[in-house]
């Protein structure tokens, strides 16, 4: 086996192995939070299972730094960074080798949560909402809510209502005894802290038989107050159609910039991995301290870079996120570069 392929095969043991402890610990926590507040075991264990692919999605990038400078620094400790100059393997082929089999690793993988991202979501709501005892679909369909008494649409989720959000498109149908008897309809809601505050909202009164209604109550009454749902009921709804949860394909049919931002993001994730597992590898490898410090000097810079990311991603220009992680992490890298490899462990 050659140098590079046990570098590489290395890499990525070690990426399993950080991914694993990561998402254990942090669907431990998670499934410890939910469970104090009740519900069957099963849809407990299935909403978190399909938030951990969600969850892997951010982590990605800084777990790759981090098994990059656990890899190294764990090769420098016991002497085989040492021996593998000797054998003709600089530590800048080590650099490259493990760069490479994590960007590949990171790039695959972003691929594969993306395709997955859809049904964990869809998979994840409908555990929440059999938790919560609401049986409510997504992505603009009819859902029914209040117990049967009526069914509710809503075509998009600007933000979370429940921090003063926006619904856009909302249709609510009241029913009594299986029959219609109002249609509420807006353009867009927003929770002000106290009431739904409508743009181009009207409402449709359908009392006694359909065929002795006039027509100005079948055309709706304008209204500007809404007493609608209250916003934590729509948790399910608002958390799938969040716009940083969505996956590349689904932001690209969207034409919003939040969605462009996001798509950005996605579409780009796949090159964060490898940016920032060369920057952790290029700067442990001629940096000398133990394996305990150089995984959190690389899990701190990554974690940095990573959030840095997301808000742009959340407030930037489109682009901006990938651009700036990238650019940063180009400059460690070559910041790195230009110090002197330190082949032996720390003292």
């Amino acid at each position: 086996m050659t140098a590079a392929r046990w570098l590489g095969l290395r890499s990525l043991l070690t990426l399993a192995l950080v991914s694993a402890l990561a998402l254990g610990s942090v669907g431990l926590i998670e499934l410890v939070e939910r469970a104090r507040s009740g519900g069957a075991a099963l849809d407990l264990l299935a909403l978190v299972g399909w938030r951990l692919p969600l969850l892997l999605r951010e982590l990605l990038p800084a777990l790759a730094a981090v098994a990059a400078a656990a890899v190294i620094a764990g090769l420098r400790r016991r002497g085989e960074l040492l021996g593998l100059a000797a054998a003709g393997a600089s530590p800048g082929v080590v650099t490259l080798a493990v760069t490479a089999a994590l960007g590949a690793a990171g790039a695959g993988a972003a691929v594969g949560l993306e395709l997955l991202a859809p049904v964990a979501l869809d998979r994840s709501a409908e555990a929440e909402a059999a938790l919560t005892g609401e049986s409510l679909k997504v992505d603009g369909q009819w859902a029914v809510i209040d117990g049967g008494a009526s069914v509710l649409r809503i075509g998009a989720v600007e933000r979370d209502p429940a921090s003063g959000g926006a619904l856009a498109d909302v249709t609510l149908v009241i029913r009594e005894e299986g029959r219609m008897v109002e249609r509420w309809d807006a353009a867009r809601l927003s929770w002000d802290g106290e009431r739904w505050i409508a743009e181009e909202g009207r409402v449709t009164r359908l009392d006694g038989d359909l065929a002795a209604v006039d027509g100005p109550s079948l055309l709706g009454e304008p209204r500007t107050v809404f007493d609608f749902v209250p916003p934590e009921e729509l948790g399910v709804l608002t958390r799938r159609q969040a716009t940083s949860e969505l996956g590349a394909l689904s932001l690209r049919r969207r034409g919003d910039e939040a969605s462009r931002r996001w798509w950005w993001w996605r579409v780009f994730g796949g090159l964060t991995p490898l940016v920032l597992a060369g920057a952790a590898a290029a700067w442990t490898v001629r940096t000398p301290s133990g394996p305990a410090l150089a995984v959190a000097a690389a899990a701190a810079a990554a974690a940095a870079l990573t959030l840095t990311g997301l808000a742009l991603a959340e407030a930037g220009a489109p682009g901006a996120a990938p651009a700036a992680v990238v650019l940063v992490g180009a400059a460690l890298v070559g910041g790195a570069w230009i110090r002197r490899p330190c082949l032996s462990a720390a003292r």
